[in-house]
Parts: structure tokens; sequence; C-alpha cells
């Protein structure tokens, strides 16, 4: 296990990675949806619900519930990134730690009708 430092690093590199994509193109596509809105002169704000999104009432709106999902799925793809890292350096016991937040937090946005 000579190489578990380095396979550490490796690991917050990835998450680093993930948490920083996500916001990256979350805060992209609600500044789009934003910028969009305020050049059509638009100035609702859609209902944030997940069927509000499907089919947005226009693109703006489409743009905004996009950036607003992404934002909200970061949490999900970094626990997912985190156990395939878990699983690379053989942590059993921490890849069955987070598929199980990973379903209580799938069984949570069920529940609270996400």
């Amino acid at each position: 296990m000579a190489d578990v430092g380095g396979r550490e690093h490796v690991g917050r590199r990835v998450i680093a990675t993930v948490l920083r994509a996500g916001l990256s193109a979350a805060t992209l596509m609600m500044a789009a949806g934003i910028v969009a809105k305020l050049a059509s002169g638009d100035t609702t704000t859609p209902t944030l619900e997940l069927g509000a999104f499907v089919p947005p009432r226009t693109p703006a709106d489409g743009l905004l519930g996009v950036g607003v999902l992404t934002l909200v799925a970061t949490p999900f793809v970094r626990v997912l990134a985190l156990a395939v890292v878990w699983w690379r350096v053989h942590d059993r016991r921490f890849v069955l730690t987070a598929l199980v937040v990973l379903a209580l937090l799938a069984a949570a946005t069920r529940l609270g009708g996400g």
C-alpha cells in the first residue's frame, strides 16, 4: 500500500474537478438564462419544480432549469466519484458507505417530490 498517498492525491483532484465542473457549468447556464431573460424583456420567474422545466416555457427558462438541476446534481456526482475512487483503492467499507449515502439521497429526493 505504498501507493495509497498517490491515489489519495488523485482522488482529491478528481473530487475537486467534479465540484469545480459542476459549479462552473451551473453558473454558466444560469447566467446565460438570466441574460436571455433580460434580453427578451421577460421578467417572470420560472417555478422551481422539476416538472416545470420539462418542457420549459422559454429557452431562458430551460437554461435556468438545467443550471439549477446541475447545481443540485453535483453533490450526487461527488458521492458517486468518491465511491469510484474508494473502489479503486480497495476500501470496500467506504464504497458501501458512499452507496448508502447515494441511496439515502435518492430516497430523500424521491420522497421530497423532486
